[in-house]
């Protein structure tokens, strides 16, 4: 059984012709591709061999022998042309080095599916900045909130909202969205308050502090 996380990202993960989940740790994700999307290539990646093995484990007790397997630094080593790429569970900054080393493979690419378990606004202007464009974003909780955001190589508007909050989900501001910001809020708030009047960034932090009000503000 999934958990929410990757429930969510294999709801919103487009039916294309074959998918790589990069770091595929016990490869749950992409066996749960495979039984909704049979007729799907999928394959799994990871930097060590030990999750390898486990994901070799994994799928042997699944009898789903037809998803490969690479040992691959990201998608630098992957000998064929996916046309979505899974890359989840990862801070924005390793996620970010993945994208960079991988751009050529990654633009080539119909859909990427991007999760990152912290600095997701940095994910987001790395995108922006590189050429993409984010189509479908979701929010789960799942002890912890999680941001997924389906991009392709495509140029797309964007403002610092944007990047902080999300196109889509600052536009949906679904309850959960709101849930979260107003933590954000409360956490970021004490943060400030804290800092002394000759911080370097004060300015930027109080910035930071508006925009945040600013989008719970209109949720409420």
């Amino acid at each position: 059984m999934l958990t929410k996380r990757l429930q969510t990202i294999l709801n919103v993960l487009p039916n294309v012709q074959s998918v790589v989940d990069v770091g595929t740790d016990h490869c749950l994700l992409p066996i749960a591709i495979k039984k909704k999307y049979p007729n799907m290539e999928v394959c799994a990646s990871d930097v060590a061999k030990g999750p390898l093995a486990s994901a070799q484990k994994m799928l042997q007790e699944y009898h789903m022998q037809d998803i490969q397997l690479y040992l691959s630094n990201g998608v630098q080593d992957l000998p064929m042309q996916c046309e979505a790429v899974i890359i989840a569970g990862m801070g924005a900054n390793t996620m970010i080095e993945i994208l960079e080393k991988g751009f050529d493979y990654c633009k080539a690419c119909k859909y990427l599916v991007l999760q990152a378990n912290k600095d997701v606004d940095l994910l987001r202007e790395w995108l922006f900045t590189h050429g993409f464009s984010i189509v479908a974003e979701e929010i789960v909780f799942d002890y912890k909130y999680y941001q997924i955001l389906v991009v392709e190589y495509k140029k797309q508007e964007w403002n610092s909202f944007d990047v902080m909050f999300g196109p889509i989900l600052r536009n949906q501001h679904s309850d959960i969205f709101q849930e979260y910001w107003s933590q954000e809020l409360d956490k970021y708030q004490k943060i400030v308050k804290q800092l002394p009047s000759d911080y370097p960034k004060l300015k930027e932090a109080n910035s930071k502090l508006q925009m945040m009000q600013d989008i719970v503000k209109k949720g409420k």
